[in-house]
């Protein structure tokens, strides 16, 4: 998905299903002040290319990423891969990464 392009959004309301298209727009990635980086740490800038990433709020320390995102039960539910700011980090969802690891295996021609 590229800026510009207008994708569909199926969304449920009360139990109704409706689609809304919605344009994407340009992200604006600002430059980080000294003391941006200083106090929230370096962000990723790649904007593209995570179709099946999810969002989440968690503050996530570039080091973190590739660590396991959990949900209240203490359950892995997906894998950091990058954050956008100091409480907008991006994770792959756990059903997504055993996808492309058995994958993986299979066509390396393991078990």
């Amino acid at each position: 998905m590229f800026p510009g392009e207008v994708v569909q959004l199926t969304i449920e309301r009360d139990g109704n299903t409706v689609d809304i298209p919605a344009r994407l727009s340009e992200y604006a990635v600002m430059q980080e002040s000294e003391n941006d980086a200083r106090v929230n740490g370096a962000r990723n800038v790649r904007l593209s290319g995570f179709e099946q990433a999810i969002q989440h709020d968690t503050v996530l320390n570039p080091e973190q990423c590739g660590g396991p995102i959990l949900d209240a039960e203490g359950r892995v539910i997906g894998i950091n891969i990058a954050r956008a700011g100091r409480v907008v980090s991006y994770a792959l969802t756990a059903s997504l990464v055993s996808a492309e690891v058995s994958s993986m295996i299979a066509e390396a021609g393991g078990k």
